[in-house]
């Protein structure tokens, strides 16, 4: 029993010897491109160390990338990151693993490109905001098993969030509202992404896209505990755009699909959609029907 102690507290001061040794950077604001400056912070840091964004306005005129494992990038109250109207690159572009962003605000000065794209895998985006992109809120490209939690994607051209071949995601308790095509797209072999507890509201306002949520060659999406309401055409779309069809797409437990403009969940039927599962979901108001 001794020896197994000793082990245990071992293990957890070395641990602590870790984090002890983290360090935290600060970006304050300026009212000057921060693009190089924010990028030299992240090439200074190691994993487990933090950046805050401090609270005012960050302006950025070019993308930083942010290849750094197990980094915290967390945006203080009140900070904003902000594009250049002259820019038409991504804000942030996240590649490293086990990475956290926190409290990240980007808009997007209705400019090409993404506010932010996520190429990292197991990463954590928690109270982030994704606003007025002329493409893309979020675009998860190749990137598994991450958790987008508590986020807000609004006023972007095209999606809220976009996910393309990347598996294993958990969307929950997010706002995905007013954006110009899908709130949010599970496509090209996203499969098993995992979405509850979110306002998905008023999306494909200017019919660029399908409506709610739209997925796309990609199984075993599970979508429970939603609020999927006053979309243009469909609260879901199975669109089968791409080859291949779905499988095990499972909508179930969602308390309002209701008020969309066509049906609450409409499955395309020019590629197969085998094992679809539909149960105790409260739908009204929608304008053809309940499902396609």
């Amino acid at each position: 029993m001794k020896a197994i102690n000793a082990i245990l507290i071992t293990t957890i001061v070395l641990g602590m010897g870790h984090a002890a040794g983290a360090t935290t950077r600060y970006l304050a604001s300026s009212g000057s491109d921060q693009t190089a400056q924010l990028q030299t912070l992240i090439n200074q840091s190691v994993p487990y160390d933090t950046i805050v964004i401090q609270a005012g306005n960050h302006y950025f005129n070019g993308t930083v990338n942010q290849p750094v494992d197990h980094l915290t990038l967390s945006g203080a109250s009140g900070a904003q990151m902000l594009k250049l109207n002259t820019s038409s690159l991504a804000v942030l572009d996240g590649r490293g693993n086990y990475a956290s962003y926190s409290g990240i605000y980007i808009d997007g000065a209705n400019r090409p490109e993404p506010c932010m794209r996520l190429f990292g895998s197991n990463c954590q985006l928690v109270n982030c905001t994704f606003r007025n992109s002329a493409n893309t809120g979020l675009l998860i490209d190749h990137s598994n098993n991450n958790n987008i939690q508590g986020c807000f994607c609004y006023y972007n051209n095209i999606c809220g969030i976009s996910q393309w071949a990347s598996s294993g995601n958990t969307i929950q308790n997010c706002q995905l509202h007013d954006n110009g095509a899908e709130g949010l797209t599970i496509d090209g072999g996203s499969n098993n992404c995992q979405v509850y507890g979110n306002w998905i509201h008023a999306n494909n306002g200017p019919q660029h896209g399908v409506g709610g949520i739209g997925i796309d060659a990609s199984n075993g999406a599970n979508i429970h505990n939603n609020t999927i309401d006053y979309n243009g055409l469909n609260g879901v779309t199975l669109q089968n755009n791409l080859c291949c069809g779905c499988d095990g797409v499972n909508v179930h437990d969602n308390p309002n699909i209701s008020y969309n403009q066509n049906w609450a969940c409409y499955r395309n039927t020019r590629q197969p959609n085998t094992n679809f599962g539909w149960s105790n979901n409260t739908c009204t108001g929608n304008g053809v029907g309940v499902l396609f």
